[in-house]
């Protein structure tokens, strides 16, 4: 990685912890079926989380922000782009929450329109389903 990249990298990870934005690897060793896996660093996948956080509007529209917290499991193709993109929460919650639609619509829309994304080299297989969780309760804003 060079210098440049660094750079960018330590900023957008300092910028997904600052701003809420949260990742995790799905079921990365979590059963022998995965013991192949490539383990993932924690700053890989702040590095994806990053990329998804510069499309994010975290602008909470709920008196309780908490209650606006989204989570999503993402499917990515090998070039970074974005296969299935589905919330994690309650369906229902969906349907007859409109601040919670609303907060979900915003990340659906952040995940979608920031593909593809640049993926870590080597980590395809780790990576290729990720969890991400975001959070306006970080938000600066």
């Amino acid at each position: 990685m060079s210098l440049v990249e660094q750079k960018a990298f330590r900023w957008a990870l300092v910028m997904a912890m600052v701003w809420g934005v949260s990742a995790s690897a799905s079921e990365v060793g979590s059963d022998s079926s995965n013991a192949s896996k490539p383990l993932v660093s924690m700053r890989d996948k702040e590095f994806i989380a990053a990329q998804f956080l510069k499309c994010w509007n975290s602008v909470s529209v709920a008196n309780d922000p908490g209650s606006s917290i989204v989570t999503m499991r993402v499917m990515l193709n090998t070039n970074g782009s974005v296969a299935t993109a589905d919330l994690l929460d309650d369906a229902h919650r969906y349907s007859s929450d409109s601040q919670y639609r609303a907060a979900a619509d915003r990340a659906h829309f952040a995940v979608n329109s920031c593909s593809p994304i640049k993926l870590p080299p080597g980590q395809y297989d780790a990576l290729k389903e990720i969890v991400l969780t975001f959070d306006p309760r970080n938000s600066l804003r």
